[in-house]
């Protein structure tokens, strides 16, 4: 599992719960891009907004080399702001 988080208080507690189990922590929506390059991931929690990219846009760069490569990425995108327009982009739509 892979999660982005920016707020750096709630980076350093998803650290300290995740890393112990094996799991990766990203600031941005680049961090993401350039970990799934080095490995594969069961599941990218993301961030929506994060800086460099947020974690809509990343998820549709992910999105769109999945129509290379055939493989899906399991992703989910974690805000406290509603933003039910735009899920249809993250689902591919």
């Amino acid at each position: 599992m892979l999660l982005t988080e920016d707020n750096l208080v709630n980076q350093r507690l998803a650290v300290r719960l995740l890393e112990k189990r094996g799991r990766r922590v990203a600031a941005t929506g680049l961090e993401v891009l350039r970990a799934l390059v080095k490995e594969s991931f069961a599941l990218v929690l993301m961030d929506v907004p994060t800086p460099e990219m947020d974690g809509l846009q990343a998820i549709a760069a992910i999105r769109e080399k999945e129509k290379t490569t055939g493989l899906r990425q399991a992703a989910v995108a974690l805000t406290a702001y509603a933003i039910q327009r735009r899920s249809r982009e993250v689902r591919g739509e």
